[in-house]
C-alpha cells in the first residue's frame, strides 16, 4: 500500500473548511458563505485520493481496488455508523411515529447505502429551504457524493493508465472537469438541487483536486509556494465570508475551488510556505483538521435536533453550546472510533475489511428498519399527523418549486375537473398553492373546474426582480412563469382570477429567513398594479386575497410540544405587519370595477391572537401557509354569501372595489 507524506498544512485547510461549515450551520447570518467549506473538502479529497492511486500505480504498476475500498471503509464507515445509530436512536426517543421520525429513518437508510444525495434531491426543495434545516442526517449527502466519486475515479484512472499512460491523466481530468462544470451549469437552469446534490455536477470539484496530484514536485521558484498559498487562502476566505453568489455549484463555486487548488499546489510542491504555512500547521488548526471528519458528522444532527425541538427564535448561546459539544464529541470519535479502526485493521485481509464494512452497514440498516417499527417515543398524535399532511394533494405534481423547471408546464393535467375548461384560475406563489383548495371548493360549488398556476417565491407581478442567492436564475424563471399565466388568460375564457401571495414578506422591505432579497415594496406595488391592469379586462372578476397570518413556529411542532399559546401570532402584530399590503391591495381594487379584496383576518384571528387551531383542526400546515382544511372552510364561509360569487353568471359584480370580510 502506498502512503502519502503527512502534511499538517492540509489539516489546517481542513480546519478552515469544517469551521466555516459549522459556523454557517449554527447561523447563516454569521458566515453567509460557510457552506462552501464542503467544496473545499471535495477538492482536498480529490487531491488525496488521486495522489494515493497514482503513487500506487507508479510503484506497483497497478491499482488494487480491494485495498483502496478497504482503506476507504476503515476511514469513513466506523464514525458515520456511530452518528447514524445515535441519530436514529435519539429520533425514536424524541419523536412520535410520523413524518419527523420517518424522515430520520429514511435518511439513515439512504446514508447507509451511500445514496443520501439522491434521497435529499427527491424529498427537499433544495439544501437551503427551511424544512431541510430539520433533517438530522442531511449533511451526509456530501459523504454520498464522495463515495460515488470513489467508485468512478479508480476505474477512470485504471482505464486511462492502461490505454494511454500517465501522461494522459491530466488531460483526462481537465476534460472530465469541464464536462462536469458544463453539466452543473445546465442542471442549474433545470433544477438547482440536482446540480447541488448530484455527483456528476460535483465531479469537477473533486477532479480539480486530483489534477494537483499530477503536477511535478519542486518545480516552482522559492517565492511561488508562499504566494500561491496566500492567494489561495484569500480566495477561500472571501468565498466563505461573502458566499459564492449565483450559479452555484457551477461557476459560482470557482473561487473556493480555485483557492483550494492553489493552496494544495503550494503544499504539493514541497517548498517553503512562509507565514501562511506556519498558520496552517499551528497546533490549533491541526487539531481541528484532525477531528474535521468527526466534527462534520456530529455538529449537524445536534443543530438539527435543536431546531426540531425549539419553539420560536433560536438562542445563539444554545447554538454555540451545541457547537462546543460537537467539538467534544468529535474528539471522542476521533480518539476512540476513527483512530483505533484505522490502526487495528490494516493487518486484516483486504476482502475481509470490505466484507466487514458491508456487513456492518447491512446490520445497521436492519436495525434502523426494525427501530422504525418500535414505539419508543411518545404516542403518535393524530392532530400532529393531520397538520403535517394538510396541504394540497397535487402539490408535487402541479406546483413548481424553487428548483423545478417550468419547461414542461402542462396546465390541463392540473385542473380540479380535468374534462372541463377551468372557469377559475389561481395565480401566485406557494401561498396561492395553499389557497388552491379554496378555489377548488368555490369552483365545485358552481359545478365548474379550476386550475392553479403557482411557483415558489414568485410574486404575481409584471416586473419581478427578486433574487435568491441560493437559486440562480429564479428571477428569469418567475418572469417566464408569469408570462405563461398571462398568455393562458389571453387564450382562454376565464370567469374568475384569484391572486394570492406571501404579501407579508413582499412588503416587509427586508431579506427573508432564506436570504431572499425582494425588490422594494413600491416596486412590488407597481408591478402588481400593472399585472392586474393587464389581466382584469380579460376576466369577469379578479379577487385579491389579503395576507394570512404567520405563526411564530410551524404548526405541527407547536401542537406536538403543546405550546399553542407561544406559537400564536398576536393580532395587533399581524394587523401591523399586514397593513402595508392591505393598503396596496385596496388601492388597486379601487381603480378597477371588477376587482375585489378578500379579507381573511377575522377567519384566522380573534381579537387577541391568530391561533394555531380552530374548531379542532390546524389553520396552517407550517408557520405561514394556510392548511387545506382552513382554505376549504374559508371557502364555505365565503359561499354563504352567494350573491358575491357567481362563476357561471355574467356581467359586472354589484358592489366592487370593497373588502369582503369572512368570519
Amino acid at each position: 500500500m502506498s502512503e502519502l507524506k503527512y502534511r499538517p498544512e492540509i489539516d489546517g485547510l481542513r480546519a478552515i473548511a469544517v469551521l466555516a461549515v459549522v459556523v454557517y450551520h449554527a447561523s447563516a447570518a454569521w458566515l453567509p458563505g460557510g457552506f462552501v467549506g464542503v467544496d473545499v473538502f471535495f477538492v482536498i479529497s480529490g487531491y488525496l485520493i488521486t495522489s494515493l492511486l497514482l503513487r500506487e500505480w507508479k510503484r506497483h504498476g497497478r491499482i488494487d481496488l480491494m485495498a483502496f475500498y478497504a482503506r476507504r471503509a476503515r476511514r469513513l464507515l466506523p464514525a458515520v455508523w456511530v452518528v447514524i445509530a445515535t441519530s436514529v436512536a435519539a429520533g425514536s426517543v424524541l419523536f412520535a411515529p410520523g413524518r419527523a421520525l420517518d424522515g430520520v429513518a429514511d435518511s439513515a437508510i439512504a446514508s447507509l447505502l451511500f445514496v443520501a444525495n439522491l434521497h435529499f434531491v427527491r424529498i427537499t426543495g433544495g439544501y437551503f429551504d427551511g424544512p431541510s434545516g430539520e433533517m438530522p442526517l442531511l449533511h451526509l449527502w456530501s459523504l454520498s457524493v464522495e463515495e460515488q466519486f470513489y467508485l468512478v475515479l479508480p476505474l477512470l484512472l485504471i482505464a486511462v493508465l492502461r490505454w494511454r499512460g500517465p501522461r494522459a491523466v491530466p488531460g483526462t481530468l481537465v476534460l472530465a472537469s469541464l464536462a462536469s462544470l458544463l453539466l452543473a451549469e445546465n442542471w442549474l437552469q433545470i433544477r438547482a438541487s440536482i446540480a447541488f446534490y448530484q455527483m456528476p455536477a460535483r465531479f469537477w470539484e473533486l477532479a480539480a483536486g486530483g489534477l494537483v496530484a499530477t503536477l511535478g514536485v519542486r518545480g516552482l521558484k522559492a517565492w511561488a509556494p508562499p504566494t500561491l498559498l496566500a492567494t489561495g487562502l484569500l480566495l477561500v476566505l472571501l468565498a466563505v465570508a461573502w458566499g459564492p453568489g449565483e450559479h452555484f455549484p457551477g461557476v459560482g463555486a470557482l473561487p473556493a475551488v480555485a483557492g483550494t487548488w492553489l493552496v494544495l499546489w503550494a503544499i504539493h510542491d514541497e517548498g517553503a510556505l512562509g507565514l501562511p504555512g506556519v498558520v496552517l500547521r499551528s497546533r490549533v488548526m491541526v487539531f481541528f483538521g484532525l477531528i474535521s471528519y468527526s466534527l462534520y458528522l456530529w455538529h449537524w444532527p445536534l443543530l438539527a435536533f435543536e431546531r426540531m425541538l425549539t419553539i420560536g427564535p433560536a438562542n445563539p448561546w444554545v447554538r454555540l453550546g451545541l457547537c462546543a459539544l460537537a467539538v467534544v464529541l468529535a474528539w471522542l470519535s476521533y480518539r476512540f472510533v476513527e483512530t483505533p479502526f484505522r490502526r487495528s485493521m490494516p493487518t486484516l485481509p483486504k476482502p475481509r475489511v470490505v466484507a466487514m464494512g458491508a456487513a456492518g452497514s447491512l446490520a445497521l440498516l436492519a436495525s434502523v428498519l426494525a427501530l422504525g417499527k418500535l414505539m419508543i417515543g411518545p404516542p403518535p398524535d393524530a392532530l400532529v399527523s393531520a397538520a403535517e399532511n394538510d396541504r394540497p394533494a397535487n402539490m408535487r405534481r402541479c406546483h413548481y418549486g424553487l428548483d423545478d423547471s417550468i419547461a414542461g408546464l402542462k396546465p390541463a393535467s392540473c385542473r380540479s375537473l380535468p374534462a372541463r375548461e377551468p372557469a377559475l384560475v389561481i395565480w401566485g406563489d406557494s401561498h396561492a398553492l395553499a389557497w388552491q383548495p379554496f378555489g377548488w371548493e368555490v369552483a365545485s360549488a358552481a359545478n365548474q373546474s379550476a386550475i392553479g398556476f403557482t411557483l415558489d417565491s414568485c410574486a404575481p407581478i409584471s416586473n419581478f426582480a427578486t433574487r435568491r442567492p441560493d437559486f440562480p436564475g429564479h428571477r428569469e424563471k418567475c418572469q417566464r412563469h408569469n408570462a405563461l399565466v398571462r398568455d393562458y388568460l389571453r387564450q382562454h375564457r376565464v370567469d374568475t382570477l384569484v391572486i394570492a401571495a406571501h404579501w407579508l414578506a413582499y412588503f416587509q422591505d427586508r431579506p427573508t429567513h432564506a436570504g431572499e432579497v425582494f425588490q422594494s415594496p413600491a416596486s412590488i406595488a407597481t408591478g402588481l398594479e400593472q399585472a392586474v391592469a393587464e389581466v382584469a379586462p380579460r376576466v369577469r372578476r379578479v379577487i385579491l386575497i389579503e395576507p394570512s397570518p404567520a405563526l411564530l413556529e410551524r404548526a405541527p411542532k407547536c401542537i406536538a410540544a403543546g405550546l399553542l399559546d407561544r406559537c400564536a401570532m398576536p393580532r395587533d402584530m399581524f394587523d401591523h405587519q399586514a397593513a402595508p399590503a392591505r393598503r396596496v391591495l385596496a388601492n388597486i381594487a379601487a381603480r378597477h370595477d371588477n376587482v375585489e379584496v378578500l379579507d381573511p383576518r377575522d377567519f384566522f384571528c380573534n381579537e387577541v391572537e391568530c391561533p394555531v387551531l380552530k374548531d379542532g383542526y390546524a389553520l396552517f400546515w407550517d408557520d405561514n401557509h394556510v392548511s387545506s382544511t382552513a382554505a376549504r372552510a374559508f371557502a364555505r364561509a365565503y359561499l354563504r354569501e352567494p350573491a358575491r360569487w357567481s362563476l357561471s353568471g355574467g356581467g359586472t359584480p354589484g358592489a366592487n372595489a370593497r373588502t369582503l370580510p369572512v368570519q
